[in-house]
């Protein structure tokens, strides 16, 4: 009877020590959970306010930024293709009014401008961008005991994004000369896991970050060397000229000279248009038909 009694005693108490892991487990499950939710929710509300804008920049000159294809004015280099967050903002400094559409601004009734919005450190200020982080492979995570003049310290867990104080049974990670301490059994499987989600470090002062807290900021003063491009211009026909056959740059083919007709100008050179849709075309996109 008393070896029974002590049987079920032991039977209890291992029951109860598991159901309160299972607990803590998914405690910490869930908390992660959610701040992941509200995470993702809060990139979706910045979202709202921006953009993304195909821009053609040179590698090696990054102030020149165009719209369409092209080459670098200063080293002739073909400029590439590249995606940017952009707003329109304020022209007043001290404004944080951002649009994802052009208007006026509904404070001082200013136009709001396009610019770029740029990334920014919020630990040593310095601008940088998300590809720029440092994250870590999976080859280079390696769970490692505290030591003993680390135990009783008081940490930060890079998965769960809470403080608590090193004990004995603590786990560790040592990555970019820094340790990143687990505060439990399913922290350390997920950093495990998924290294890159949890260590993200600055390049600017080698502090960890999240990428959600990158400080986003339109550069309202940015100015971009954009090449000028050249638009062309329009004449009428002269009375000389009418009646006379020509070749519709447009179209190409000939045509007899109208009243109607119309000669564009565009480097220097003169051609001819042969109806109101031909000056259309050829505004929008010259160099297509001069070729």
């Amino acid at each position: 009877m008393k070896k029974n009694y002590i049987f079920f005693s032991i039977l209890l108490s291992f029951l109860l020590v598991g159901n309160k892991v299972t607990a803590m487990m998914c405690c910490h499950a869930g908390e992660h959970h959610y701040e992941e939710k509200v995470g993702k929710k809060k990139a979706k509300a910045e979202i709202k306010e921006s953009f993304y804008s195909t821009i053609y920049t040179c590698p090696m000159h990054p102030e020149i930024q165009q719209e369409k294809p092209g080459n670098c004015p200063k080293c002739k280099m073909e400029l590439q293709k590249k995606q940017i967050l952009m707003t329109y903002a304020c022209p007043e400094e001290d404004c944080e009014i951002q649009k994802a559409k052009p208007g006026k601004c509904p404070k001082c009734g200013k136009e709001l401008i396009k610019c770029e919005i740029k990334s920014f450190c919020q630990k040593c200020g310095e601008e940088v961008e998300e590809s720029q982080l440092i994250k870590p492979k999976k080859e280079d995570i390696k769970l490692r005991s505290v030591k003993n003049e680390e135990i009783g310290k008081k940490v930060f867990c890079p998965v769960m994004k809470k403080e608590f104080v090193v004990s004995k049974k603590t786990k560790a990670v040592d990555y970019n000369d820094k340790s990143y301490y687990l505060c439990c059994g399913f922290c350390e499987k997920e950093i495990l896991k998924n290294p890159q989600k949890y260590i993200i470090i600055c390049p600017r002062c080698g502090e960890q970050v999240n990428p959600e807290d990158l400080k986003q900021k339109p550069i309202k003063s940015l100015k971009s060397e954009v090449p000028k491009e050249e638009k062309p211009t329009f004449r009428d026909v002269t009375t000389d000229e009418i009646g006379k056959e020509a070749v519709c740059v447009v179209m190409n083919k000939k045509f007899k000279v109208s009243q109607k007709a119309k000669v564009a100008v565009y480097k220097g050179k003169e051609y001819y248009l042969c109806c109101p849709g031909c000056d259309t075309e050829f505004i929008e996109d010259p160099e297509k038909f001069i070729k």
